[in-house]
């Protein structure tokens, strides 16, 4: 996210919000720094770490993204992203 190294796998939705939160589309790698960042304020973290999580896999998989690929994922993914916030905004 910042360029430092990687010291976490940080589950963007928390776990206690249940099995989906586990999925591999809802992890990012996080610096130390970040990390706590994101633990002591969730609900601000979430949409941008969903932001910048779908910026590094088109950044690491240009060409899946491509016109006429990655469009299902993406959109799954955007599904995945806004569903998942509003349950923890409800929840919390």
């Amino acid at each position: 996210m910042c360029g430092k190294p990687t010291n976490v796998i940080h589950e963007i939705i928390p776990i206690s919000h249940g099995k989906s939160s586990l999925h591999w589309t809802n992890r990012i790698p996080l610096c130390i720094t970040h990390h706590t960042w994101a633990h002591e304020g969730t609900n601000k973290s979430i949409p941008i770490l969903q932001t910048k999580r779908l910026d590094l896999v088109k950044r690491l998989y240009p060409l899946s993204f491509g016109e006429d690929k990655g469009q299902e994922f993406l959109e799954n993914l955007k599904i995945l992203q806004f569903d998942t916030v509003s349950e923890v905004k409800d929840e919390e």
